[in-house]
């Protein structure tokens, strides 16, 4: 029951064509790594929302490959869980709006000024993802 109210939560709040190809992702594998890569959450807010929810939509400065990850907090920090990561689409930041509620901060000023923290300069565009939590079967 929770996971259709949270899928109706994100139908609703975020446009057809990002849920379309988020779909086409998940079903058919595209572009898929087949290493996993690390990828750093800096932010606290944004991985306590991907470890609390079992996902999270995260900013990035500079393109990523998407697939199989592995979390961490810091360059050369330890695993904290694997995960999957979707490219959805090249943005501005006035377009990140729409998935503020699922980034783990409380507004889209407060995720634009830790994105500029956290890049350590003003950037005005880049990559919008979808990161979710993953078992790895032994």
């Amino acid at each position: 029951m929770a996971e259709e109210a949270t899928s109706l939560i994100i139908a609703d709040r975020i446009p057809p064509h990002f849920l379309l190809r988020l779909i086409l992702h998940l079903r058919l594998g595209l572009g898929f790594n087949d290493k996993p890569r690390v990828m750093i959450f800096s932010s606290e807010k944004a991985r306590k929302h991907l470890l609390e929810k079992g996902f999270v939509f995260t900013f990035r400065a500079k393109r990523r490959p998407t697939g199989r990850a592995w979390i961490t907090d810091k360059r050369g920090g330890k695993k904290i869980c694997d995960a999957f990561v979707f490219e959805i689409l090249k943005t501005d930041l006035i377009g990140l709006h729409h998935f503020t509620p699922f980034s783990g901060y409380d507004s889209w000023e407060e995720w634009v000024d830790d994105i500029f923290k956290l890049n350590r300069k003003r950037i005005y565009s880049g990559w919008l993802y979808y990161v979710e939590t993953v078992e790895v079967e032994s």
